[in-house]
Protein backbone atom coordinates (compact mmCIF):
# COMPACT_ATOMS: atom_id res chain seq x y z
CA UNK A 1 0.00 0.00 0.00
CA UNK A 2 1.07 3.16 -1.12
CA UNK A 3 1.80 5.98 2.06
CA UNK A 4 -0.12 9.30 1.72
CA UNK A 5 1.60 12.30 1.45
CA UNK A 6 0.53 15.47 2.65
CA UNK A 7 0.92 19.04 2.15
CA UNK A 8 0.51 21.95 3.40
CA UNK A 9 -0.74 24.33 0.48
CA UNK A 10 -0.66 28.28 0.94
CA UNK A 11 -2.80 30.82 -1.20
CA UNK A 12 -3.08 34.20 -1.61
CA UNK A 13 -5.34 35.21 0.98
CA UNK A 14 -7.43 37.87 -1.85
CA UNK A 15 -7.41 35.66 -4.61
CA UNK A 16 -6.14 31.70 -5.17
CA UNK A 17 -3.24 32.27 -6.30
CA UNK A 18 -0.95 28.85 -4.75
CA UNK A 19 2.41 30.62 -2.90
CA UNK A 20 4.16 27.97 -1.61
CA UNK A 21 3.61 24.15 -0.87
CA UNK A 22 5.44 22.27 2.22
CA UNK A 23 5.27 18.73 2.63
CA UNK A 24 4.68 16.99 5.92
CA UNK A 25 6.07 14.36 7.42
CA UNK A 26 4.14 11.24 8.01
CA UNK A 27 1.10 11.84 10.08
CA UNK A 28 -0.63 9.63 12.12
CA UNK A 29 -4.09 9.84 10.53
CA UNK A 30 -5.84 9.51 13.78
CA UNK A 31 -3.74 12.69 15.12
CA UNK A 32 -4.30 14.14 11.93
CA UNK A 33 -8.49 13.61 12.32
CA UNK A 34 -8.60 14.72 15.81
CA UNK A 35 -6.37 18.24 15.01
CA UNK A 36 -9.10 18.92 12.41
CA UNK A 37 -12.04 17.18 14.45
CA UNK A 38 -12.68 14.87 11.99
CA UNK A 39 -14.79 11.76 12.31
CA UNK A 40 -12.73 8.60 12.58
CA UNK A 41 -13.97 6.85 9.39
CA UNK A 42 -13.17 9.56 7.17
CA UNK A 43 -9.73 9.01 5.15
CA UNK A 44 -8.94 13.07 5.26
CA UNK A 45 -8.37 13.34 1.45
CA UNK A 46 -10.08 16.15 0.60
CA UNK A 47 -8.74 20.15 2.05
CA UNK A 48 -8.98 21.13 5.14
CA UNK A 49 -8.35 24.89 5.92
CA UNK A 50 -5.74 25.28 9.29
CA UNK A 51 -7.16 27.75 12.10
CA UNK A 52 -4.80 28.62 14.85
CA UNK A 53 -5.59 25.21 16.68
CA UNK A 54 -3.52 23.36 13.55
CA UNK A 55 -1.07 25.77 13.18
CA UNK A 56 0.09 25.49 16.54
CA UNK A 57 0.53 21.51 16.47
CA UNK A 58 1.25 21.36 12.78
CA UNK A 59 4.86 23.73 13.22
CA UNK A 60 5.90 21.36 15.36
CA UNK A 61 6.76 18.83 12.16
CA UNK A 62 7.75 21.52 9.83
CA UNK A 63 10.64 24.34 9.61
CA UNK A 64 8.40 26.41 8.87
CA UNK A 65 6.30 29.26 10.45
CA UNK A 66 2.27 28.88 9.33
CA UNK A 67 1.32 32.84 8.64
CA UNK A 68 -2.62 33.01 8.96
CA UNK A 69 -2.70 36.83 8.67
CA UNK A 70 -1.60 37.23 5.32
CA UNK A 71 -2.28 33.79 3.58
CA UNK A 72 -4.66 30.74 3.59
CA UNK A 73 -2.99 27.27 4.28
CA UNK A 74 -4.98 24.15 3.62
CA UNK A 75 -3.80 20.75 4.49
CA UNK A 76 -4.77 18.14 1.56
Amino acid sequence: MNDIIRRLRCYEKDGDVLIAEIELPPLDLAYLQYLFDISEDNPMYDAYQVHEKQKIELEKHIDQKINLLDYDYFLQ
